[in-house]
Parts: C-alpha cells; sequence; structure tokens
C-alpha cells in the first residue's frame, strides 16, 4: 500500500533557531497590531474632540449670528403684514365701540338711579383711575383721582338724604361719541326740606315758578372724554345751564 508521505525530521540543532525565530516574528506582528491599534484609537479620539469643538463651535456660531439679518428667519410678505394690520384694528374698533356703550348703558341707568329714594352705589368700572373732574364755570379748577370722584358722590348723596324730601333725575338727551366725546344732557328734580331764606328768593324766580314747595329744576349736562383705546372716561366736565347759577352763589 502507498503511504502518505511524513514530514521531514528536523534535526535538534535547528529546533532551537527556528523557534526563536518564529517567537520573533510573533513579538513582531504583536507590536505592529498594538501600534495599529493605537493609530485606530488616537483616530477615534481625533475624530471625536473635532466633533465636539465643531459641535460647540457652530453653538457659538448661531449664538452670535442670531442678531443678523442674513440668519433671520424670512419676513412676513407686505400682504401679510397689511391683513395682519387690518385684523388688530379691527379687533381694537369693536373692543373700543363695546367699551363705549357699557358706558352710555351704565351711565344712563346710574344717574338715575343715584336720585333715587333707595340708597345706590355707581358703576367706577367705566371710569380711569386717574379720572379728572372739571366745572366749566371755572375751567382752572380739577379735581383729580377716581377716590377724589368717589367721595364727592358720597358727600353729595349724603346732602340730599339730610336736606332734601326727595329728588329725581332724568337724562334728556345723549350725544353720539364724536372726536373721542360723549355728551349727556339731564334734568334735576329736587324737593327740599326747608329752604333758607337767602335761597327762597334765589330759586323762586327761575327754578321754581310754583314758589316755594315745588321742586327745585336744575337743568346742564355732562361732558365725557374717553380714553382712545380702552373706552375709559378719562375726564368729567359738568356744565349748570339752568338755572344761571354763579358759583360764588
Amino acid at each position: 500500500p502507498i503511504q502518505a508521505p511524513t514530514a521531514p525530521a528536523w534535526p535538534t540543532q535547528l529546533r532551537a533557531p527556528m523557534a526563536a525565530s518564529r517567537a520573533q516574528m510573533m513579538a513582531a506582528l504583536s507590536s505592529k497590531r498594538k501600534a495599529r491599534y493605537a493609530v485606530v484609537g488616537l483616530s477615534s479620539l481625533l475624530a471625536l474632540g473635532l466633533a465636539l469643538t465643531g459641535a460647540r463651535w457652530a453653538t457659538a456660531f448661531v449664538q452670535a449670528s442670531v442678531g443678523s439679518p442674513n440668519l433671520r428667519s424670512p419676513a412676513a410678505p407686505p400682504t401679510a403684514r397689511r391683513a395682519t394690520d387690518t385684523l388688530d384694528k379691527q379687533t381694537h374698533a369693536g373692543e373700543y365701540r363695546l367699551a363705549v356703550g357699557h358706558a352710555i348703558d351704565v351711565l344712563r341707568h346710574d344717574m338715575v338711579a343715584f336720585f333715587g329714594p333707595e340708597d345706590f352705589t355707581p358703576d367706577y368700572s367705566i371710569f380711569s383711575e386717574d379720572l379728572v373732574v372739571a366745572d366749566a364755570r371755572v375751567p382752572e379748577f380739577e379735581l383729580r383721582g377716581l377716590a377724589t370722584y368717589q367721595r364727592v358722590l358720597s358727600t353729595l348723596q349724603w346732602s340730599l338724604s339730610n336736606t332734601c324730601e326727595g329728588s329725581r333725575m332724568e337724562v334728556t338727551a345723549v350725544h353720539s361719541p364724536e372726536y373721542g366725546q360723549l355728551r349727556m344732557r339731564w334734568r334735576l328734580h329736587i324737593w327740599p326740606k326747608d329752604m333758607p331764606a337767602f335761597a327762597k328768593g334765589l330759586f323762586s324766580s327761575s327754578a321754581s315758578p310754583g314758589g316755594f314747595g315745588e321742586p327745585m329744576v336744575v337743568d346742564g349736562y355732562t361732558r365725557y372724554e374717553l380714553d382712545p383705546w380702552s373706552g375709559e372716561i378719562v375726564k368729567l366736565t359738568l356744565d349748570i345751564t339752568n338755572p344761571p347759577i354763579l358759583l360764588q352763589d
């Protein structure tokens, strides 16, 4: 039978040098692998560092360039801006008309109820906190502040309850708001409890033609100036037209 050839046996004196050569080759190969792994690891670290540095640079660049007109988001076209402005104006105009309409309703109701037989507290929400109260007969004299106006009305209400048998207010005309102003004409009927002698002569001929015991009638109007944005009343001017009483009287 044919047998497979066997590897030749190396002489004993050659085995040691060959083993040493193989060990040197393995050592050299291991050194190359280590160097290659080191290069790969260094490359990875370098790439990671560049990525982080680039990210920080990009962030800083974006933050520093937000104000740059070249990097801003594109502005809305003029047509869209005009449409938005028109919508805002229409919304404001609607809110203003509602505020003015509410103020007219409150004034018509409160002016009548204030001089009625029952105690009544007006609705002050339609007035500005910086309300100015003036008298048309003395334009340079003004009272400022909503709190001051509230104290004046409180004093007037107390005076009516202690000096008059009764009172009645009529709103005779309400003019449409024009140029930021609202005018209301009114007529006040007052039944005094007792009138001093000097007052009897003052009112008997003009205000009370029927003599003492008849109601005293005072005609006048009030002009309200409105805030152009909120519709609040910012100024109230009172003018008594009949009887023509001077302020010192």
